[in-house]
C-alpha cells in the first residue's frame, strides 16, 4: 500500500488537513474511511460518529471476532433505535503489545442517537461477551449537520491517524489491516442539499 506523508488528503477535489505523523499514512486507508464518511453523510441530514478501542487479551491469527462485533452490534442498534443503517471503519493494529487491538469508530444517524450512552453501553457488553475490553477514548464522539465543514475536518482528521503506517504488520499476509462498511453513496441528499466542504 502507498504511504504518503502529505499534511493534506484530497478528496474529492477538496483538501483536508490528517494526521500524518510520525510514520505517514496508508492512502487506501485514507480514501476507504474518507468515502464511508462522506457516503454515510449524504443519507442523513445530522451525523454521530462514535470513537472506540477495542483490546484483546490474546493472540489472534484472524479478525473474526471484530466481524461477530459487528453482526451483533448492527442488529441490536438497529432494533433500538430503528435505524436503517451502521456505518463504521475499523483498522488492527499491533506494536508493542502481545496482542492486536482495534481503533474502530461508528457512524449513525444523529437524528435518532443525540447521544453514545446506550451505544457504549451495547459496545462494552457485546465485546466483552467475546472475552475482549473496549476503552473509551476523550472526545469520544462527535455530531455533525450536514454543511458543517469545522466539525467534518476534526472527525477526518482524528479518523486520519487510523491510517498511520505505524503498527500495521504484525498479522498473518490473509489477514486484514482494515475494513469498513459498504454504504453507497446517495446522489440526491434529503432535507439539505451538499454544501461546499472547503
Amino acid at each position: 500500500m502507498h504511504i504518503s506523508i502529505a499534511d493534506f488528503y484530497s478528496y474529492k477535489g477538496n483538501q483536508w488537513k490528517v494526521n500524518n505523523r510520525p510514520s505517514g499514512c496508508y492512502t487506501p486507508i485514507l480514501k476507504s474511511s474518507f468515502e464511508q464518511i462522506f457516503n454515510f453523510q449524504s443519507h442523513h441530514l445530522k451525523l454521530m460518529a462514535i470513537r472506540y478501542d477495542l483490546h484483546q487479551p490474546s493472540y489472534v491469527l484472524l479478525n473474526k471476532q471484530i466481524t461477530v462485533f459487528f453482526r451483533r452490534l448492527s442488529k441490536q442498534l438497529k432494533a433500538k433505535y430503528k435505524i436503517h443503517r451502521l456505518g463504521y471503519i475499523w483498522v488492527r493494529e499491533q506494536e508493542k503489545a502481545k496482542s492486536p487491538h482495534y481503533h474502530i469508530v461508528l457512524l449513525l444517524d444523529g437524528k435518532n442517537i443525540m447521544y453514545p450512552g446506550w451505544v457504549n453501553i451495547i459496545s462494552k457488553r457485546i465485546w466483552s461477551e467475546l472475552g475482549g475490553f473496549i476503552y473509551y477514548p476523550r472526545h469520544q464522539y462527535y455530531k455533525i449537520q450536514r454543511g458543517d465543514n469545522k466539525n467534518m475536518a476534526k472527525l477526518l482528521y482524528r479518523v486520519s491517524y487510523f491510517a498511520k503506517a505505524r503498527g500495521k504488520g504484525k498479522k498473518p499476509a490473509q489477514t486484514k489491516n482494515y475494513a469498513a462498511s459498504r454504504i453507497v453513496f446517495n446522489p440526491k441528499p434529503t432535507s439539505k442539499e451538499f454544501t461546499g466542504y472547503y
